[in-house]
């Protein structure tokens, strides 16, 4: 029965992306308090991280940000239909964008090295994603399954449109040698994975753990690093590539320094973050969130 529910959904979904772009805008911000107030818990999941990072900064309006925050949420409803259901010529045609740094990003891709392209978890990252998949060849992702199938099988369909292959995250043997081969990853490190392989670092001056993933990667495959950030001016999304310098001493300053990096980037357009993950879960404890 929930497969029948999803599959009804997942057609819905492929519906409402039908929709021309000026009226997705118009009614996302429906979408998103209609989505949250069928998902509560993540609507506390998003209250309590903007709470605990922006109340204590006075230049931000907290509930401001929550508000946007939920209309972005809706927008990006919108925008993973856009990323998994367009074709080609839609989005060329359809969709405003702009791709900054693409020049010089695809001067970086002729090097024998490959590139590690690191991004943030933004609402609209599977946008950013298809995006990139038109300009950016050959380009590998990290897939991640659904516990439903049909689910499952509507991210792999819309995903290799953006993406020549993709690895789970638990096998970074196949990211290192995809890199060694001068292949290009997007990889985003900055949810909380728990683990090991993470080091303590803050955001937005809360305590947090951060994966050193991207350092492992780097180190061992000798690739460049590159970030991908994105946010939208009015209705259009910007993408922007610009090459990436950390120090690689260690695990530890790699993946601080690469926080504080994204840190900068999410604090220009902190609403169209993913705050709907729970962030702070192994520092604050999951009960935290209740």
């Amino acid at each position: 029965m929930k497969e029948i529910v999803m599959w009804v959904l997942v057609k819905f979904w492929r519906l409402l992306s039908c929709l021309p772009r000026r009226m997705q805008f118009r009614f996302s911000g429906a979408l998103g308090k209609l989505s949250l107030f069928f998902a509560a818990k993540r609507f506390r999941v998003i209250k309590h991280n903007l709470t605990w990072c922006f109340s204590s900064k006075q230049e931000y309006d907290v509930e401001q940000i929550i508000q946007d925050n939920i209309r972005s949420f809706g927008q990006a409803i919108f925008d993973t239909g856009v990323a998994w259901f367009w074709t080609d010529a839609q989005v060329r045609s359809g969709l405003d964008y702009e791709l900054r740094g693409l020049d010089a990003f695809l001067n970086a891709q002729k090097q024998p090295q490959g590139i590690l392209l690191i991004s943030k978890h933004s609402q609209h990252l599977e946008l950013d994603g298809r995006i990139l998949g038109l300009h950016i060849e050959p380009s590998y992702g990290v897939g991640r399954r659904s516990n439903s199938k049909v689910m499952n099988d509507a991210i792999l369909q819309g995903r290799a449109k953006s993406f020549v292959d993709m690895s789970d995250k638990t096998n970074p043997r196949q990211f290192v040698r995809w890199l060694q081969d001068g292949n290009t990853i997007i990889y985003l490190p900055d949810q909380d994975s728990g683990g090991k392989r993470s080091v303590k670092t803050t955001l937005f001056g809360v305590p947090a753990r951060f994966s050193s993933a991207a350092y492992t990667l780097v180190k061992l495959s000798g690739c460049m690093a590159w970030f991908c950030n994105s946010f939208y001016e009015g209705e259009k999304l910007i993408v922007e590539l610009e090459p990436l310098t950390l120090p690689m001493d260690h695990a530890e300053a790699f993946s601080c320094s690469l926080a504080r990096y994204i840190e900068s980037k999410i604090a220009k357009c902190p609403a169209e973050y993913m705050w709907s993950h729970r962030r702070f879960k192994s520092t604050k404890g999951r009960e935290s969130y209740a």
